[in-house]
C-alpha cells in the first residue's frame, strides 16, 4: 500500500470570515502480493474550509482504478464482471456551526461506478437535547445502476446514536443500525463508570438481528450474533 498526500493551507486574518482553506492532492495505491500489479488506486484533489462561525465543509474529486480478477457481487441483483475499470466521482459535505442545538451535516457524492453510475446522499443529524442527552444518527441512500446489464441496487443505511450522561462519572451510549441491502439490524450499548481518573469500568452489549430470515433456504436465525463484554482499565502511576 502506498498512501501519499501533499497540500497547502491558507490561514486567514482577523477580518476574514474564514479560519482556513486547505487544498491537497491525495492518492492511495494497493498492489497485489501475487503478481505485483495494481489492484486498486485513486487520486484526486481535496478542499476543506472552516469559518469562524463554526461552519465548515469539504469538496473532493477522485479518479479511481479497480482491477477485478473475479466477479464482485454487490447484491443479489447486481454483480460486477471481472476486468479493469477506471471511473470518476465528485463529492461535497457541509456542517453547520457547532453552537447550534440541531445540525444536519449533509453529504452528496455522484459519479461513474465501474461500468455504471452511482449517487449517494446522506444526512447526519445531531440534536443536543440537554447537557445529559444527545441524539444523533445518519441516513444514507445509495442508488447504483448498470444500464448496459440492466442491473442495479438501492441501498438504505440508517443509524441512531443515543448518548446519556448522569454526571461526569456515569454515562451510557447506544448505537442502532439498519442495512437494507444486508437485511440486518445491529445494536451496540456501552455503559461506562469512571471510578476515578484513569480507572474505568465498561459493560458492552452487542447484538445482530436478521430482519428477513427467509431470504435464503434454510431460514436464518433471528439473532445473528450476541456478545456481552466486561472491561476494566486501570492506570498505574509511576
Amino acid at each position: 500500500m502506498l498512501d501519499n498526500s501533499v497540500g497547502y493551507t491558507w490561514l486567514h486574518g482577523e477580518k476574514s470570515r474564514f479560519i482556513f482553506n486547505a487544498l491537497s492532492l491525495e492518492s492511495v495505491i494497493f498492489r497485489r502480493n501475487g503478481d505485483g500489479r495494481i489492484e486498486s488506486a485513486e487520486i484526486g484533489p481535496f478542499w476543506e474550509w472552516a469559518a469562524k462561525s463554526g461552519e465548515g465543509g469539504t469538496v473532493e474529486a477522485r479518479v479511481v482504478y479497480e482491477d477485478l480478477l473475479v466477479p464482485f457481487a454487490l447484491s443479489s441483483n447486481a454483480t460486477i464482471p471481472a476486468g479493469s475499470y477506471t471511473f470518476f466521482r465528485v463529492g461535497a459535505s457541509y456542517h453547520e456551526t457547532h453552537t447550534q442545538l440541531i445540525q444536519t451535516k449533509p453529504q452528496l457524492e455522484v459519479g461513474t461506478f465501474y461500468d455504471g453510475w452511482q449517487m449517494t446522499a446522506a444526512v447526519n443529524p445531531v440534536w443536543y437535547v440537554s447537557p445529559h442527552l444527545e441524539l444523533s444518527g445518519g441516513y444514507q441512500y445509495s442508488r447504483v445502476r448498470f444500464p448496459d446489464r440492466n442491473e442495479g441496487l438501492d441501498a438504505h443505511l440508517v443509524r441512531l446514536r443515543i448518548g446519556t450522561a448522569l454526571n461526569t462519572q456515569i454515562s451510557t451510549t447506544a448505537f442502532l443500525q439498519y442495512n437494507s441491502e444486508r437485511k440486518a439490524m445491529s445494536a451496540n450499548v456501552r455503559f461506562r463508570y469512571n471510578i476515578r481518573e484513569g480507572n474505568d469500568l465498561w459493560i458492552v452489549y452487542n447484538e445482530g438481528l436478521n430482519t428477513d430470515r427467509y431470504r435464503v433456504d434454510p431460514a436464518l436465525l433471528l439473532t445473528d450474533n450476541r456478545t456481552l463484554l466486561l472491561k476494566y482499565t486501570h492506570t498505574f502511576g509511576i
